[in-house]
């Protein structure tokens, strides 16, 4: 593998960061040493050798993905799943198919496993309110029925929230991943009901209902070119309203009113850069207020974490759909290439364990192992110059928190 570098200057100092051992100098003098992980026969992911057998002997499942729900009471312009569709046409899951991928689930669930993560999502996952209700409770059932704790998190809009919901997200411990694009102008140009009615002020009331009852909350953001020059000013909104962990994502979209462009990056770098600093300033106070992105980026520089394959790859998880279909990730909903099998059918192993291949693009790239190649779905040109941004803003951010001790 070629040994890459990439410097870094904070203060009047030069940091270098060598990618293929992970370690950092500084002036040239070793300064962080990787005593964590060998990168040197990685080049991005740690690669899983599972087999077919080790999967149906409940050695590996982990995680399980109802997506409950293929329709939205929203029409956000950028919607990779087209208003919850899929591309094909609106659907809710019955409980008897929830029922059966749970037990399905349950079924090949490793055996080890000390807890078990449930993602529930959609279209709005929460236009099924009572089959949701439902799993909830099925889920706890069997979960005590092998004595395993289960973390639940739920994906939504946040604008069908009530007083139902609230008391399942409480007595279940949810994590909440609220989709919310920032303050009301980054919001409401491209998250609206299907009336055109921009959607903020509803869900920013959602928001009181549950910060106020303590329900975790992660906000995640998605960015525009509309909005894109909002993101300073709407994360810092958020982190007043109390919510500690904002995460952030660039758009994925043909359209190009909506599309990113690499000189609206400018700015948003510096912006980036300040909300670290700010980020800093409010945590020596006792106030909240993290960078989702950031923190994990800075989390596997300080640890040399080498990431395993992600869901696309790997069959840790699965993910059902209103008629039962079996993915491994979200994401490629609605490909009939990647269907993995069915609920009723079983599993096509062929396609619910991929091999991984380092991607050309990440071979000589410096950051190759803090970003581990990105997501394979939306990996383009942009998003690596996005997540390189992101990495050299953690990078720097690391090295002044670690120089100050």
């Amino acid at each position: 593998m070629d040994n890459i570098i990439q410097k870094f200057y904070v203060g009047n100092n030069e940091y270098t960061y060598v990618s293929n051992t992970g370690d950092i100098l500084k002036n040239d003098d070793m300064w962080d040493k990787n005593e964590s992980s060998d990168f040197s026969e990685v080049e991005t992911r740690r690669k899983m050798v599972i087999s077919k057998e080790q999967w149906l002997n409940s050695e590996v499942l982990q995680s399980l993905w109802l997506s409950i729900s293929h329709m939205c009471n929203m029409v956000c312009e950028y919607c990779y799943a087209d208003a919850g569709q899929y591309g094909s046409i609106e659907a809710l899951m019955d409980f008897e198919t929830a029922k059966n991928s749970i037990d399905f689930f349950f079924k090949y669930l490793k055996k080890d496993s000390k807890k078990i993560k449930v993602n529930f999502f959609g279209g709005e996952p929460l236009l099924n309110k009572e089959v949701f209700l439902q799993c909830v409770d099925y889920i706890n059932y069997k979960a005590n029925e092998i004595k395993k704790d289960v973390r639940y998190i739920i994906t939504t809009n946040g604008t069908l929230i009530d007083n139902d919901i609230l008391n399942i997200f409480e007595s279940n411990h949810f994590l909440v991943n609220l989709s919310l694009d920032g303050n009301i102008e980054a919001h409401n140009c491209s998250r609206y009901f299907k009336n055109g009615q921009g959607t903020f002020e509803v869900i920013w009331g959602k928001l009181n209902m549950l910060m106020s009852n303590n329900v975790e909350v992660i906000v995640r953001m998605t960015l525009t070119k509309k909005n894109i020059k909002f993101f300073r000013d709407s994360v810092i909104e958020i982190w007043n309203k109390g919510v500690e962990l904002v995460y952030f994502a660039m758009v994925q979209s043909e359209d190009k009113c909506l599309q990113i462009e690499n000189q609206d990056l400018i700015k948003f770098e510096k912006d980036l850069e300040e909300l670290t600093k700010i980020e800093n300033q409010r945590n020596k106070q006792g106030l909240k207020g993290t960078l989702g992105n950031i923190m994990e980026y800075e989390h596997r520089i300080a640890n040399r974490v080498i990431l395993k394959e992600c869901r696309f790859y790997s069959s840790f998880t699965i993910t059902f759909t209103p008629n039962g279909d079996i993915y491994t990730c979200n994401r490629v909903i609605g490909d009939d290439q990647y269907v993995a099998g069915n609920v009723i059918k079983g599993i096509d192993w062929n396609k619910l364990k991929r091999d991984y291949e380092c991607p050309e693009i990440c071979r000589k790239c410096w950051a190759k192992h803090i970003c581990a190649g990105g997501c394979p779905i939306s990996r383009t040109d942009l998003n690596c110059e996005f997540n390189k941004i992101l990495i050299n803003v953690a990078m720097k951010d690391y090295i002044e928190l670690k120089e100050r001790g």
